[in-house]
């Protein structure tokens, strides 16, 4: 017998493995059903179940993607004997319970730091949104005790909304990006995606970026002015494509930070939270879904980090207890605010100031990237393009090309006529994206027409002059530049 160790989504398995048997075999015997191995907790490396387990290097642990038990996600006790069980079937003990998805040791072995929402919901039953305005019914010249101004304790929050980001393919911050390597200014925009389960994380939600939308805006090497809120002016396109605004992105990339967030920045995160709360099943508001990702430089290449405003942050910002000043690591507060922090004797004290530190009001956030593209065209197009460049994009009509965000945002925008719904027209060019449809479909629509015409007298050739390289146009019979005649050189 070979004894290993199966790390399976919410619990360890000690189980042995028959030597005279194939490994999948055992496991078909143990587990009641078939389950893949992998060397590594991404699930990446598969492990050969059809070997002996004598004949291959088992790690002292093994991941699986064995989910018949992830209570994580069912909370469904099921039946699943335990290899130290000595009950029968219909019964239960310690060793086959289902796992609490708040219990300590089970994040501990995970390594998990923050409960999700759904576990932080179940394990409090009643959630009530926090505020620190009183609701007395006097007049507004009359104080009593319950309205009278106390103390606040600032409280590092131990859940996240949102367990993890998932871009699903890296070129989606790769163009995003691309506005500021050509112009040098940042730029804001708009994450869009959908929320889905996140089986790492008991009852955990994760947040997938499909597309970046990019407002209206004005754009400086030291920041930018967004004017548009938020994208109902698409919501129409969003709404048939099946993806909803999941959060913003911005880039930072003209400075070197020594630091993590400054107090504007985690102000202007918790306003768009606040406009972005989120509803439960019973139509209650609590916090946000709303994840802020920040693009910045650091000694080669850029980094990219996920963060959200705590709950407390919200609240203390969007009811104007606390507001950002000339110091980028603190707030400023107009009440009174305790919270604890090490002395220089490495000691947790009890500090009471008006000033709040920037730490205690944001939860980090994992992010990844996958390569399941909803887009999958690797192109960079920019709706705001003039013509020309638009006529080179489109070298050809094939469906590789429509299958940009913002080819279809350009299309939407310039085409469509109606914002508010979708033209019968446009409705065939996503269908055609998403795999319901054909692209020939499209191409004999009367919206494709008039976009091919209005690009077609731009489509030039272009020569490269064999002397001075200058590129010209096909009509030009010599360089602007340097007036050598085309073919010579």
């Amino acid at each position: 017998m070979v004894d290993v160790s199966i790390m399976t989504a919410t619990k360890f398995h000690q189980v042995s493995l028959d030597d005279s048997k194939k490994i999948g075999e055992s496991l078909k015997d143990i587990f009641g059903c078939e389950i893949n191995l992998f060397y590594d907790y991404e699930l990446t490396n598969s492990i050969d179940i059809e070997l002996l387990p004598t004949r291959t290097v088992l790690p002292d642990i093994i991941y699986s993607d064995y989910k018949e038990e992830v209570v994580a996600q069912t909370r469904k006790s099921t039946s699943k004997r335990d290899f130290l069980c000595n009950h029968g079937d219909n019964a239960m003990c310690v060793n086959c319970a289902p796992v609490s998805p708040w219990d300590p040791k089970l994040l501990r072995e995970r390594g998990i730091k923050y409960l999700s929402f759904g576990a932080f919901k179940e394990k409090n039953q009643r959630i009530e949104r926090l505020t620190y305005r009183n609701d007395c019914k006097h007049t507004e010249n009359v104080k009593c005790t319950r309205c009278m101004d106390r103390t606040i304790a600032l409280k590092q929050q131990n859940y996240r909304m949102i367990d993890h980001v998932e871009i699903d393919h890296s070129k989606v911050v790769d163009n995003f990006i691309s506005f500021w390597r050509g112009t040098g200014r940042n730029r804001f925009g708009f994450l869009l995606g959908r929320v889905k389960d996140y089986e790492r994380v008991p009852l955990g939600k994760t947040a997938v970026v499909s597309a970046i939308y990019d407002p209206l805006q004005e754009n400086f090497p030291d920041g930018f002015i967004v004017h548009e809120k938020n994208c109902s002016k698409i919501q129409a396109l969003l709404d048939y494509l099946g993806l909803c605004v999941v959060g913003l992105i911005y880039t930072d990339l003209n400075q070197k930070r020594d630091y993590l967030l400054s107090c504007l920045e985690i102000a202007a995160m918790a306003r768009f939270q606040n406009d972005n709360m989120f509803v439960d099943e019973d139509g209650k508001e609590f916090n946000s879904r709303f994840v802020n990702l920040v693009v910045r430089s650091k000694d080669i290449g850029v980094e990219l980090d996920a963060y959200s405003v705590s709950e407390q942050g919200m609240v203390l910002i969007g009811e104007n207890i606390i507001k950002p000043c000339t110091n980028k690591d603190v707030f400023v507060s107009t009440r009174s605010i305790i919270y604890l922090e090490k002395n220089e004797y490495d000691l947790v004290v009890e500090k009471n100031t008006m000033r709040v530190p920037v730490e205690y009001l944001i939860v980090d956030i994992p992010h990844g990237f996958s390569e399941n593209s909803m887009f999958p065209s690797d192109a960079y197009f920019n709706p705001q393009w003039g013509k020309m460049k638009i006529a080179k994009y489109f070298t050809d009509y094939n469906l590789e090309k429509f299958q940009c965000f913002n080819v279809l945002l350009y299309f939407f925008l310039k085409f469509n006529g109606n914002n508010k719904e979708l033209c019968p027209d446009m409705k065939l060019l996503l269908d055609a994206v998403l795999g319901r449809g054909s692209i020939d479909t499209f191409l004999q629509t009367l919206m494709f027409l008039k976009f091919s015409e209005s690009i077609e007298m731009h489509k030039k050739e272009e020569w490269d002059c064999q002397i001075c390289t200058y590129r010209n146009l096909d009509g030009a019979d010599k360089c602007e530049m340097c007036e050598t005649q085309r073919n010579n050189g």
